[in-house]
Parts: structure tokens; sequence; C-alpha cells
């Protein structure tokens, strides 16, 4: 009995371990990576005046629901999800490339099965500039999964911002790697009130 509760034991380390909390395509370590340095790495506009730290809702945003253009449904899909972030490309950052001379056909292949495989969940990271709440009730970050180029070297994800009742916004942030760490490539605003 005693062996068999270990092996039980063990399996389910070994499962937790292993298993992949966002996404069935993309290392969790990965996508935690980047996001941290994100956090860690940008203006802190709207910190908490205590700690100065970033408030972080605790859950991604859902790709299929960022708001990417203000005429989204409730739920798109991810053909809409990209003509509307190229299309929000064509109007900024002139003279950096635009997504479309970023990511290929078959990035944007591989994209389409990160978003397919895309888990509801909650974010599993420990920041020291940002800290996780469940139930912000003034300013703070969202942001959804990266969604990664098929060799791991470019993402992009969507950042928002929600301050008080009638202000905030929401942006596409494009990160290149370089080596180990990566550097924020571009901002593509969506919206702002």
């Amino acid at each position: 009995m005693k062996k068999l509760f270990t092996i039980i034991f063990l399996l389910v380390s070994i499962h937790k371990i292993y298993s992949q909390s966002y996404s069935n395509v993309i290392p969790d370590s990965l996508i935690n990576r980047i996001i941290v340095f994100h956090i860690d790495k940008t203006f802190k506009a709207y910190d908490d005046q205590k700690l100065w730290k970033k408030r972080i809702y605790y859950k991604p945003v859902n790709w299929s629901e960022a708001l990417i253009s203000i005429f989204s449904p409730e739920k798109t899909d991810f053909i809409f999800q990209k003509e509307a972030m190229i299309k929000n490309d064509q109007r900024s950052n002139v003279k950096k490339k635009k997504i479309t001379e970023l990511f290929s056909k078959s990035d944007f292949n591989y994209m389409e099965k990160q978003f397919n495989s895309e888990k509801n969940t909650e974010w599993n990271f420990k920041i020291k500039k940002g800290r996780l709440k469940n139930n912000p009730n003034r300013k703070f970050y969202s942001f959804s999964i990266p969604l990664f180029s098929k060799d791991h070297k470019k993402a992009i994800f969507y950042s928002e911002f929600g301050g008080c009742s009638h202000c905030g916004g929401a942006r596409l942030i494009v990160y290149l790697r370089n080596g180990k760490d990566w550097k924020l490539y571009k901002s593509i605003p969506l919206w702002d009130s």
C-alpha cells in the first residue's frame, strides 16, 4: 500500500511539473519570462503608491475577448483578431517594420495554433515590481498570453490598462528576443479613453 501511495504521489508531482498552465503549444516558462520582463522593465505610470508596484489582474486576458478593435464582437476568432492587429499596425510606428513584415505566414499559422490552445487560467509567476490582484478596484494592468513566432524569437501580446471609470487604454506589445533577453520593439496603440 505504501508503494502505491508513493507511485501515485510521484505521478501527480510529475504531472504538475510538466503540465502546461497557459497553452498546450508554448512552455509556461517562456510565457512567464516575457510577461515578467515586461512588467519589470516598463514605465510605472499608475503604480501602487504605497509599495510602488504595478497591480496586475490575476488572470490573462483571453485573446478571443481582447478588444483589439472597438467594433469587435464579444468573442472573436484568430482571423478577425489578426486582421484587426494588421489594420491598427498600419496607422502607427511608421519607421518600424509592420507585423506582417516581422511575422511570416507560417508564424501566423503557428500563432493561430496558440490562440486556439489557450487555456482559461490564472497567472502563475512571482514578480518584484508588481502584485497579482483578483479584484483590483482602481488602476491596474491586464495582459494576454503572448503569441510567439515559430522560432520563439518574436512575440506579441495584448496589454490593457484600466484606470478609473472613464480612463483606460489598450496596446499590442511586440517584443524581439536578443539572446536570453527580450527587447521591446514597438507598442501599437489600439484605443484610449
